[in-house]
């Protein structure tokens, strides 16, 4: 019996089983640490965004105003944890390990109710402060995942805005000042659409209305004035007003109107800075989207306002006015957006004029600026809702912050949470390499190595 013992041990099968053996024992082992070491690795690196839309990752935008922190900000979650949507949770720890000025607390209010009397909140909202600056703002969970109802009754989500609502919210508790803009009234203006509005107030502006006349003038705290369309002309008085404001280093956007009225002192305001409007529509020939010559892909300028956008990043204006920029005297032009040199300002069928046009220029005299855009559609709900991937709304915005130093545009749209589905057009050939072919040559393939190694 020992003898078989021995003879046991010594086999060569046994030698095999030992090495099997402790293979698994060292792999097993090597698991383990590598569990416990992936533990240790912040969220950021431990959670791959692996989302078709990028739905936990923070882009450039974020990581320059998380760059640019100099004091401490707290964000504290009126939520248990455990039930916290996962989405909002894994964004803010994405947040927290960036950056040492953030800390994310969470707050159940069921264990802790005073914590919805300390901040004036409820459930279901985050908390963002500063001490440094005593500032404090909050963010719904409603205004990250933003829902809709069907016509049917049944809510379902539409987008995801977490990254946009919170680094707004970061950047506004962490800056001392927040710009205002006030838009001017009076002259049948347009209100400001929608969605230009939301990247306004994502970029921590503040804004407010303003007529000149019945207000009595510029407000003290006006840090930079918009007019949208005005369909009727300035008063002396208002003129009057608008240079002193201009000279004493203010900031002001026009956004042209379509209208045949005459304007003249708008048009004096804008030739103190070199800028005249040309008559007619204006056409491109060369850079013109489907069929219709009016509706313009500009050319860009190297400005601060266009110069960082990539050659795939259109912006298109339809039924744009032209703007003629000539030299003036301590005046610095950017005609930020321009057709090419097959442009042509329309006044009728046979009445037009070839030549390159600008259709935005931004002019700076000393402290002052002075941006003029020549088509309401730069702007425009409809027009921005429908074509949503061009670059309408940056370009406004970039032409807003280019006016300060100390502001950069952090206007970060929303994400879609729509169901996208791919097309193919011709399924069939496709679903039966997948559906037939791949698992029969699965199994034969399986089938010749076990008859193989049943000969063995």
């Amino acid at each position: 019996m020992k003898r078989e013992k021995h003879n046991l041990i010594g086999t060569k099968a046994f030698r095999k089983g030992s090495y099997s053996t402790v293979i698994m024992v060292v792999i097993i082992a090597i698991v383990i640490a590598a569990n416990v070491m992936f533990s240790k690795l912040p969220t950021a690196a431990r959670n791959i965004d692996v989302s078709s839309n990028n739905l936990y990752s923070i882009g450039d935008t974020t990581h320059s105003v998380l760059d640019g922190l100099k004091n401490d900000v707290e964000i504290i979650v009126i939520k248990d944890k455990e039930s916290t949507d996962k989405r909002i949770s894994t964004l803010l720890a994405k947040y927290a390990d960036y950056s040492d000025h953030i800390k994310v607390t969470y707050k159940d209010p069921v264990l802790y109710p005073s914590v919805l009397t300390t901040y004036d909140t409820e459930e279901n909202n985050i908390v963002i402060k500063c001490d440094a600056t005593d500032k404090t703002t909050k963010v719904a969970f409603s205004d990250i995942i933003v829902t809709s109802t069907s016509y049917y009754g049944s809510t379902y989500e539409t987008s995801f805005d977490g990254e946009g609502q919170l680094t707004k919210a970061i950047d506004y508790v962490s800056n001392e000042n927040n710009k205002l803009i006030y838009t001017i009234s009076g002259h049948g203006e347009s209100d400001l659409g929608k969605n230009i509005s939301e990247l306004i107030s994502k970029s921590n502006f503040n804004v407010k209305s303003v007529n000149l006349l019945v207000d009595n003038g510029i407000p003290d705290d006006c840090d930079m004035l918009i007019c949208n369309q005005p369909t009727k002309d300035l008063a002396d008085d208002e003129l009057k007003l608008l240079r002193e404001y201009m000279e004493n280093g203010g900031k002001m956007t026009v956004v042209l109107a379509d209208t045949t009225t005459e304007t003249p002192n708008f048009d004096a305001l804008m030739a103190d800075y070199g800028i005249s409007k040309v008559n007619g529509y204006i056409a491109d020939t060369e850079r013109y989207y489907g069929q219709n010559v009016y509706q313009i892909f500009p050319n860009y300028s190297s400005g601060d306002i266009t110069g960082k956008f990539g050659s795939e990043e259109y912006t298109l204006l339809f039924g744009s006015l032209g703007l003629k920029v000539e030299k003036t005297d301590g005046v610095t032009v950017d005609e930020f957006l321009t057709t090419s040199n097959k442009g042509a300002a329309v006044v009728g069928e046979n009445d037009y004029t070839e030549g390159k046009y600008t259709l935005a220029a931004a002019a700076t005299k000393d402290e002052s600026r002075f941006t003029v855009f020549g088509s309401a559609s730069i702007i425009d709900d409809e027009f921005t809702s429908y074509y949503t991937n061009l670059m309408n709304l940056q370009v406004f915005m970039n032409s807003i912050t280019s006016n300060f130093d100390d502001v950069s545009n952090i206007s970060i749209d929303s994400i879609s949470l729509q169901t996208t589905y791919n097309t193919i057009a011709n399924g069939s050939g496709i679903g039966a390499i997948f559906i037939g072919i791949i698992p029969v040559a699965l199994l034969i393939l399986g089938f010749l190595r076990w008859f193989g190694r049943r000969k063995l």
